[in-house]
């Protein structure tokens, strides 16, 4: 009878231990945002990315994040169907530029038109190794919302490298403004 005691008391202790996590409201798209796949529990997204954009008028279109890198880089680029580019660094800071409205359409078309909502929600290596930068890229069209994650040395569809081009290019555009 006191095994019977200590194990139950042993159980209630360990009980009393659980950490239980509620959702955030980060972790669901916002009202009327549809997903083009759900969100993977495997692939955080960093506290500067929005899970759930919002909803107005001059809401980003394009997201790029890169993590990684030997210094541990964190730089997201949030570009604006306006042309707006605001730029954040853990190594530089903030920055913002201004591409040409029609440049940022452009891109988002080429895109979407390339696939981009058809692929994968990542492409990881099995070996994910060390110093290897990640990237995490979100086209917003409309009401729908789609992110793939990728690393260096991954192979990768046309799509996703394609978009990966174009998006560097815009950043390059903004960069030099």
């Amino acid at each position: 009878m006191k095994r019977y005691a200590i194990w139950v008391t042993l159980m209630l202790v360990l009980a009393g231990c659980a950490v239980v996590t509620a959702p955030t409201p980060e972790a669901a798209p916002a009202q009327g945002m549809v997903r083009a796949s759900p969100v993977s529990p495997l692939a955080p997204m960093s506290p500067l990315s929005p899970l759930a954009p919002p909803q107005a008028a001059d809401a980003a279109v394009i997201i790029y994040e890169r993590d990684g890198g030997l210094a541990g880089a964190h730089d997201v680029w949030r570009i604006y169907a306006d042309g707006r580019v605001i730029a954040t660094s853990k190594a530089k800071g903030d920055s913002q530029a201004q591409l040409p409205e029609s440049v940022v359409d452009d891109a988002v078309k080429r895109i979407v038109d390339g696939g981009f909502f058809k692929l994968q929600d990542s492409y990881l290596p099995a070996n994910r190794g060390a110093d290897r930068f990640t990237y995490r890229l979100t086209i917003i069209q409309g009401r729908t919302l789609k992110t793939v994650t990728t690393m260096d040395a991954t192979e990768q569809p046309v799509a996703l490298s394609s978009a990966l081009g174009i998006v560097g290019g815009l950043v390059q555009q903004a960069a030099q403004k």
